[in-house]
């Protein structure tokens, strides 16, 4: 009976074994495909980062762009006011030739017209 309980510990040892040697080749694959997923994860954060990167020096450039468009219109609209202020001074000297020009043509009339009468 004693060799028929040891043939039956060694039974049981053997499926223990067995069983804890399944485990540990599951829980291997399981590392192994955990291992795969984390490079798989790592791999596609890195693309992210540099996207990112990419989309972070394209905003830069952008600004950029849009800061020397601004400087640009700056400079524009002060050209503008100024040739506005030089325009309206050479209309208002031009109305002041011509309110001149005007009173000198009155005067030549009236003179004209006096003239006439005194024929």
């Amino acid at each position: 009976m004693s060799e028929q309980l040891l043939q039956q510990l060694l039974q049981e040892l053997k499926e223990i074994k067995t069983a804890q040697q399944t485990q540990n080749s599951s829980i291997k694959s399981l590392k192994a495909s955990m291992g795969e997923k984390f490079a798989e994860v790592n791999n596609n954060f890195e693309d992210v980062n540099i996207r990112f990167d990419e989309v972070n020096k394209r905003f830069e450039e952008v600004n950029t762009k849009i800061d020397k468009l601004s400087d640009k219109m700056d400079l524009q609209h002060i050209e503008n006011v100024n040739a506005d202020n030089r325009l309206m001074n050479d209309l208002n000297t031009l109305k002041d030739s011509v309110i001149f020009v005007n009173r000198k043509v009155a005067d030549a009339e009236l003179e004209i017209n006096s003239l006439k009468n005194r024929m």
